[in-house]
């Protein structure tokens, strides 16, 4: 039997680069309950350690939380994180990036 071949025409070659170079957004929710380890103020990032795991989670701090961030460091927090993560059409995927959402003490602890 013949081998099956096919082709592409000029139009659907020129469209090929454009098909794989989009990308698509996946963002979820996470919970963390962990010490915040600290944060750089003039970038607006936060650090925080997660309890009972190795995993480090750092993002951006929106300017409004800037003082409630402040007053937080050092001590045992709950956050809720947005992860971002970019999902291209070729399959990969990027690093995910962390963004802040909400913090308090946990009051699980007191």
């Amino acid at each position: 039997t013949a081998p099956e071949t096919s082709g592409l025409t000029v139009e659907q070659a020129r469209e090929v680069p454009t098909l794989l170079s989009g990308t698509q957004d996946k963002r979820d929710m996470l919970t963390v309950y962990g010490i915040l380890d600290g944060m750089r103020t003039r970038r607006r990032l936060f650090y925080i350690e997660e309890r009972g795991t190795t995993q480090e989670f750092s993002g951006a701090i929106d300017e409004e939380q800037m003082d409630i961030v402040m007053g937080l460091v050092g001590q045992q927090v709950v956050a809720r994180i947005e992860r971002l993560v970019l999902l291209r059409a070729d399959g990969s995927k990027s690093h995910p990036s962390y963004a802040l959402k909400s913090i308090a003490p946990d009051a699980s602890l007191v």
